[in-house]
């Protein structure tokens, strides 16, 4: 069957096997998902080619863009041909005189988004928007072909992945040497903590701790310690030692007057009467 497109040749016929072949590929695209449609894809390609060689300028160069989109169906890694697409394009916009905006809408179309190039993309529509009445004969195709300008345009972030901006350099922070602590001096043992002035065996009891109620000393007794004043002397006036003699001298001449006191016993009494002061036991116990 991809012989036959070889049968043909007469330029008259080229035509023919122009819009045989375009049909055959719109019927391709509508079924993708039918295998057998998918098999019949050879035999539209050679009708192309056989038109290209028998008449390439047929209505309008379009055996060129009927390569340029063949060529533009998949990217390079997949089997396509990215550079014929661009060259056959540009071969059919060039004889044209970019009068002829469809096939602007189709370069933008087909190969501007095979290969992500979102700045032609986008210049090629705005191209066909911006475009006056260049052909004529050719005015209701550019009016549809503005429309669909304008409609792919407004989807661009769709069929063109936006560019981001290249990534800035972090800039590094300057590189510091290691900080290195010193070593650490071995650690003393802590000492045994003294007791405070306020836990000492004499410090005061807490406020929460039972009062101890101490005795209250007797205040008719003289004080005992450290704390005693100083006692009191009576000095023995010089009346007191000349009453005591005359009293421990009526004593002694009592009932025993008959016998002389002994030396010994006056001079004791004497002594004892000088040194006791007057008015005390001692005093007494001589008068009586």
């Amino acid at each position: 069957m991809e012989g036959l497109p070889r049968r043909f040749d007469d330029d008259e016929q080229a035509g023919l096997l122009f819009w045989t072949g375009y049909a055959w590929i719109r019927y391709i695209n509508l079924t993708k998902d039918n295998p057998d449609s998918l098999a019949d894809l050879p035999f539209a390609i050679a009708c192309f080619e056989r038109v290209y060689e028998l008449d390439h300028t047929f209505n309008n160069y379009a055996p060129h863009v009927a390569m340029a989109g063949y060529y533009a169906r998949a990217s390079a890694a997949l089997g396509g041909q990215p550079e014929d697409s661009r060259r056959e394009f540009e071969a059919a916009i060039t004889a044209t005189h970019r009068h002829f905006l469809t096939y602007l809408v189709m370069y933008a179309r087909f190969y501007a988004v095979m290969v992500q190039d979102r700045a032609l993309f986008r210049r090629l529509l705005e191209e066909v928007i911006n475009a006056a009445d260049v052909m004529p004969e050719q005015r209701l195709a550019n009016q549809i072909a503005k429309r669909k300008a304008a409609r792919y345009l407004a989807q661009i972030d769709d069929c063109s992945a936006p560019r981001s901006p290249p990534a800035r350099p972090t800039p590094r922070a300057p590189t510091r040497p290691p900080r290195t602590r010193p070593p650490s001096p071995p650690r003393r043992r802590p000492r045994p903590r003294r007791p405070r002035r306020s836990e000492s065996a004499g410090a005061l009891p807490p406020s929460n701790a039972p009062t101890r109620h101490l005795p209250t000393p007797d205040r008719t007794s003289p004080p005992i310690g450290r704390n005693a004043p100083p006692m009191k002397r009576t000095r023995l006036s010089l009346l007191a030692l000349v009453s005591a003699l005359p009293a421990a001298m009526l004593a002694a001449s009592g009932a025993e007057a008959q016998q002389a006191p002994p030396v010994a016993a006056t001079t004791r009494q004497l002594s004892i009467a000088t040194l006791a002061p007057a008015g005390s036991t001692w005093m007494r116990v001589l008068d009586s």
